[in-house]
């Protein structure tokens, strides 16, 4: 399990992979909630420098112009945006980090 040092009340999960034969994905949670752009946005690209190639970081953020901007930050870096979704006033995101 990683940690961003980012998290509030929340910590770093693993999630593994349910193929036969693959290697077991980790997943890093970064908890963005209440914060505005650009931070969301900047503590995600500071957290992504500590996962490794083929590995996950899931985002939860309040602002919704993150939504947006998660679309075009992945563009720009090369990144997977694997998820987004919205739980109440939560907005998930989950990057595949490509390279």
């Amino acid at each position: 399990m990683r940690s961003t040092g980012a998290e509030h009340a929340h910590g770093a999960f693993a999630r593994s992979s349910t193929a036969k034969g693959e290697e077991p994905m980790s997943t890093t949670l970064l908890d963005a909630k209440g914060l505005n752009c650009p931070l969301p946005i900047l503590k995600a690209r500071k957290a992504l420098m500590g996962v490794a190639a083929g590995e996950f970081l899931e985002i939860h953020a309040t602002d919704p112009g993150a939504v947006k901007d998660f679309q075009a930050f992945c563009r720009s870096t090369g990144n997977e945006l694997v998820t987004s979704s919205q739980e109440g006033k939560v907005f998930k995101f989950v990057i595949k980090r490509l390279k």
